[in-house]
């Protein structure tokens, strides 16, 4: 098998999760192309990769029945969370019940991008969630434990796209659920710099990146300057 057959028959970590529909050829594959690597079919680069490929796989794949009765209402609230605070996946998946600060509306997220502790506003959409979520009684429990217990980030990432799909969503990611977030505070009015704070951003032009605005709220902000300069009216003879 030529080397090019590696690449073209195997998928990369970004689509494994054509697998989800039927997972058990996807295992099948898995089984098929670790025999062919190992019988010297590739090179020792491309066996190394496979078994990275694998662990991803792995990694990311979860059971629509597994570990939860209802495995949908967590992605429900985790996606909730996302849009409302505008998170990063990362940042999400390690903040702890302790971080929760319901009275005082604030999320302190402690693992970010840059390292820096960020604290975040628990607006109306995020309280119902949270509360949605059993928060309060799990910090009168003294619970310290993450908000998502049992879930890694790219099962995270694999069942929200699953979802989308089931939903006749396509090419929506969980990480674009922050831009959506950026964007409805750009079209509410928020200043732009309030917007990368909010973010974690450390560059405006990141942050500029990430509001994406309607045309309609285009047009909308140009038609802002109607009545500003007009041309005289005819002066009738």
């Amino acid at each position: 098998m030529p080397e090019q057959g590696f690449a073209a028959s195997f998928p990369s970590p970004r689509s494994f999760h054509q697998f989800y529909d039927e997972p058990a050829l996807g295992f099948q594959q898995i089984d098929a192309e670790f025999d062919t690597c190992r019988l010297g079919a590739y090179p020792a680069t491309h066996l190394a990769c496979f078994r990275h490929r694998i662990a991803v796989f792995k990694a990311c794949y979860i059971q629509p029945t597994e570990s939860d009765p209802n495995p949908a209402q967590w992605v429900q609230w985790a996606a909730g969370l996302a849009v409302a605070l505008g998170t990063r996946r990362g940042e999400l998946m390690h903040t702890r019940v302790p971080d929760v600060d319901i009275e005082g509306r604030r999320v302190t997220l402690r693992v970010t991008k840059n390292g820096e502790i960020r604290k975040v506003f628990v607006n109306d959409l995020a309280l119902q969630v949270l509360t949605a979520m059993g928060i309060s009684e799990r910090k009168r429990m003294k619970d310290r434990g993450v908000l998502f217990p049992g879930v890694t980030p790219e099962q995270l990432s694999m069942r929200f796209i699953r979802a989308c799909r089931d939903a006749g969503v396509e090419d929506f990611s969980f990480h674009d659920l922050r831009h959506t977030y950026a964007s409805h505070l750009r079209m509410k009015g928020a200043d732009l710099d309030d917007i990368r704070r909010l973010l974690g951003h450390s560059d405006l032009r990141m942050t500029i990146r990430y509001t994406h605005l309607g045309q309609s709220h285009l047009d909308a902000a140009a038609s802002r300057r109607d009545g500003v300069l007009t041309l005289p009216a005819e002066i009738e003879e």
